[in-house]
C-alpha cells in the first residue's frame, strides 16, 4: 500500500495551496511492512517511521513549501526536541523512552503512561520490542490514564452528534465529541467519559469577535473530558438540541487503542480553525487511527459535523456497518412535544388550560380522565415547566414555578406508567445521517413577463433552507453561507443574489401553551438585484426582521408576520435605509415537500419614494437523498416562472 502525499490530512489555512500542488508533505511514498521489525537499525526506525498510523498518531499534517509537521504544538507531545517536525526522531526518541525503567512514585511521567496508543501500536510491529517491555513494564499502573477512564472499563465508543443551535454562531452547524461507554450495569450513562474540541480561551468574546478569530486562526483548540451528563444537561436541557448517539462496532484492541491515543491528545493544543481543523475534524482525525475507517470527508475546504457522521454511518467494514447502533437522546424540548402529541385533544385541550391557569389538577374534568391518562398528562406538564422555566447554564438550578412542585406531588399519587426510556433507540429514517449532503448547486429555467426566458444557477456551499431543512436542523429554519444565483437573459449574466450569510430561525408553537415558541427572527448580509425589473442593479444589503410565529389549523403549517428593516448601497437614488413588513405561510406534506409563500413591503426611510411590494411563492419535493425539484414564482415590479433541479454534494 503505498501512502501518498495527498493521504496527509492539511490544515485549512492551506488547504487551496494545496490543491494548487504548492503543497509538497515531505513526499513521502512507503510500501507498508507487513512483518514485524527490530529496531536495532536506522533503517527500521526510519521505514516505521513513515507508516500512515504513526504520522496520524503524531497528527501530522501537509504545511506550506514542502515541510509538513505536528497539527499539535504542545511541547509536552513530543520526546524529541524535534519531533514536531521529524517523526523518525520522535519514533527513536519514543523506543529510547519506553526501555527506561519506571521510577516508583512517577509512573505518570513514563512514556508508556504518557503515549499508551504509541507503545500498543509499536509492540504489535515490532515482537523484539514487545518481548522487551514485558519485562520493564510488567504489573506497570498508570495513575493519571487510570483517573481518565481507561481502557480496562471501557466497553464501546460512540460518535455523538448534537444538532445545530442558532442561538450561538459557535454551534451553528452542530458538534461532534466522543463518548466512552462503560460496561452495562456498572454505572450510568450520564457518567461515561468523554472527550471534547473546542475553541479554547474564548471568554469574553463576543460572537463576532469569535467569528473573526476562528476563522483566522487566532485560537488554540483542544481536547477536554467532561463527564457525560454535563453535556446531556447543556444540550438537551439548556439549549434544546437533540443529541444522537453513533455507538461504533469496535474491536477490544481498537476500543483499547482509540481510548489510549484520546487520553494522548487530551488538554494537548492544535490551532483552531472554523472552517476546517474544528471539532468535526479533530474527532474525525480520532477515527481514521482505525484500520479501514475513513471519517474526514475527502477533498472538502470546509468539514461541517453533519458530514462526517454521513461519512462514518455509510462506512461498513468487513460486511459489517461501522455503526452498530443509533440512538436519540431527546431535548426537553422534543420530549414534551412527543408526550403532548401522544394524548387526545380532550386531555391535550385540559392540559393547555393547566398551563394557562384556567383549571387545575384538582377540577373534576382533569380526575375524570382514567389515572393511567392523568399520569401522562402529568408528566408532560413537567416537562412543560420545566422547559418554560428559563434556561441557566449547565450544571445551574432553573427557577421552577409552584405549579411544577404541584404537578409533581399529584404525580407521586398517580400509578406509574410506561414511558419511553432515555435514550431511546431510532429508525435510521430519522437520523441526521439520513438527510441530504449540505452542498447544493440547482439549474433552472424561466419565463419573466417582458423580457422572456431566463437561465439560472445556484450554488449553495452550505447549509440549508428553511424547504429542505431535515432532522440534522431546527424545523421551519435556514443557515446558508456564500448562497450565489447568477441568471442570464439574452447575452447578459448578472448576479441575482449572493449571501454570504442569510439565517432565518422560525419556532412555532407547537403545544400551544404560553412560553412555548411564537417568535422568529432573520439576518441576512449579502449582495442583490433591486428588483426582477431591472439588470445592472445591484446593491448591497444588511437586513433582518423579527418576527410572530404561528401555527395554522391546517397540520404542520405556519403563519410569520415580522417587523424589520435594513440598510443597503444608495444604488438609483432609492436611498441607503428602510424598513419592511413581512407575512409568511409555510406548509409540510407527509412525502417531503414543502411550501412557502411571503410577501414583503419595503418602505425607504431617507428617501420619498413609494414603498415596494414583492410576492415569492416556493414549492420544493425531493427525488432522492441527493436530488430535488423546486418550482418558484416571483413578482417584483414584472413576474418570473422558474423551475429548477437541484443536486446535493
Amino acid at each position: 500500500m503505498l501512502l501518498r502525499p495527498q493521504q496527509m490530512a492539511p490544515s485549512g489555512a492551506f488547504f487551496w495551496l494545496k490543491r494548487l500542488g504548492v503543497l509538497l508533505p515531505l513526499g513521502w511514498q512507503v510500501v507498508a511492512h507487513s512483518a514485524a521489525l527490530a529496531f536495532d537499525g536506522s533503517s527500521g526506525i526510519a521505514g516505521l517511521s513513515r507508516e500512515a498510523t504513526w504520522l496520524r498518531l503524531l497528527h501530522y499534517q501537509g504545511g506550506a513549501l514542502g515541510r509538513a509537521q505536528s497539527a499539535i504544538h504542545s511541547p509536552e507531545f513530543f520526546l524529541d526536541p524535534n519531533g514536531m517536525v521529524d517523526p523518525a526522531a520522535e519514533l527513536d526518541a519514543t523506543v529510547h523512552a519506553l526501555r527506561q525503567p519506571v521510577v516508583r512514585g512517577q509512573e505518570d511521567n513514563h512514556a508508556a503512561c504518557r503515549f499508551p496508543a504509541r507503545r500498543q501500536w509499536l509492540e504489535t510491529r515490532s515482537s523484539d520490542l514487545q518481548s522487551a517491555l514485558k519485562g520493564t513494564l510488567q504489573d506497570l499502573h498508570c495513575p493519571g490514564f487510570a483517573e481518565w477512564g481507561g481502557p480496562q472499563g471501557i466497553a464501546s465508543i460512540s460518535l455523538m452528534f448534537a444538532n445545530g443551535y442558532l442561538g450561538n454562531p459557535a454551534s451553528y452547524y452542530g458538534h461532534l465529541f466522543l463518548k466512552f461507554n462503560a460496561e452495562k450495569g456498572t454505572q450510568s450513562y450520564l457518567v461515561d467519559k468523554t472527550e471534547n474540541f473546542g475553541a479554547l480561551d474564548v471568554k469574553g468574546d463576543n460572537p463576532v469577535q469569535y467569528i473573526v478569530k476562528a476563522l483566522i486562526g487566532s485560537y488554540d483548540g483542544g481536547f477536554s473530558q467532561i463527564d457525560f451528563f454535563y453535556h446531556d444537561a447543556a444540550y438537551t436541557e439548556h439549549e434544546f438540541r437533540d443529541l444522537w448517539e453513533y455507538r461504533l462496532d469496535l474491536t477490544p484492541s481498537e476500543i483499547r487503542f482509540l481510548s489510549a491515543h484520546a487520553w494522548e491528545v487530551h488538554r494537548k493544543r492544535y490551532t483552531y480553525f472554523f472552517f476546517h481543523d474544528n471539532c468535526a475534524f479533530r474527532v474525525a482525525e480520532l477515527l481514521e487511527l482505525l484500520d479501514g475507517v475513513q471519517a474526514v470527508p475527502p477533498g472538502a475546504p470546509w468539514i461541517i459535523p453533519q458530514v462526517v457522521v454521513n461519512v462514518v454511518a455509510a462506512q461498513s467494514r468487513d460486511g459489517k456497518p461501522l455503526v452498530k447502533e443509533r440512538r436519540l437522546h431527546p431535548s426537553r424540548q422534543s420530549r414534551l412535544y412527543q408526550r403532548y402529541k401522544a394524548l387526545n385533544g380532550e386531555q391535550q385541550a385540559l392540559v393547555r388550560s393547566i398551563a394557562a391557569q384556567e383549571i387545575v389538577l384538582s377540577d373534576p374534568p382533569v380526575k375524570r380522565q382514567p389515572e393511567a391518562d392523568q399520569a401522562r398528562m402529568v408528566d408532560t406538564l413537567l416537562d412543560y415547566y420545566q422547559f418554560t422555566s428559563g434556561t441557566t447554564e449547565a450544571g445551574g438550578d432553573k427557577h421552577l414555578p409552584k405549579e411544577y412542585f404541584t404537578a409533581l406531588k399529584t404525580r407521586f399519587e398517580l400509578p406509574p406508567v410506561a414511558n419511553a426510556s432515555r435514550p431511546v433507540a431510532q429508525d435510521v429514517r430519522d437520523a441526521p445521517d439520513a438527510g441530504h449532503p449540505p452542498g447544493w448547486v440547482q439549474i433552472g429555467l424561466g419565463s419573466q413577463e417582458g423580457h422572456g426566458a431566463v437561465q439560472t444557477i445556484r450554488l449553495r456551499p452550505a447549509y440549508y433552507d428553511d424547504l429542505d431543512s431535515d432532522a440534522a436542523q431546527p424545523p421551519w429554519s435556514g443557515l446558508s453561507m456564500g448562497d450565489l444565483t447568477l441568471e442570464r437573459q439574452g447575452e447578459t449574466t448578472h448576479i441575482k443574489r449572493l449571501d454570504f450569510v442569510a439565517i432565518n430561525s422560525n419556532r412555532p408553537s407547537v403545544t400551544g401553551m404560553p412560553g412555548d415558541g411564537g417568535t422568529g427572527w432573520t439576518a441576512r448580509f449579502g449582495v442583490e438585484k433591486q428588483s426582477l425589473a431591472c439588470t445592472d442593479c445591484q446593491v448591497w444589503r444588511l437586513q433582518g426582521d423579527y418576527r410572530k410565529v404561528l401555527p395554522l389549523p391546517v397540520p404542520d403549517s405556519m403563519l410569520a408576520l415580522g417587523m424589520g428593516g435594513g440598510v443597503q448601497s444608495n444604488r438609483n437614488d432609492e436611498g441607503m435605509t428602510f424598513v419592511s413588513a413581512v407575512l409568511k405561510v409555510a406548509k409540510r406534506f407527509q412525502n417531503g415537500s414543502h411550501l412557502n409563500f411571503s410577501q414583503e413591503t419595503k418602505s425607504p426611510l431617507d428617501r420619498s419614494e413609494a414603498s415596494r411590494h414583492s410576492s415569492t411563492l416556493e414549492w420544493r419535493t425531493p427525488l432522492t437523498r441527493s436530488l430535488d425539484l423546486r418550482l418558484l414564482w416571483e413578482h417584483d415590479g414584472v413576474a418570473r416562472t422558474t423551475i429548477g433541479f437541484g443536486a446535493y454534494w
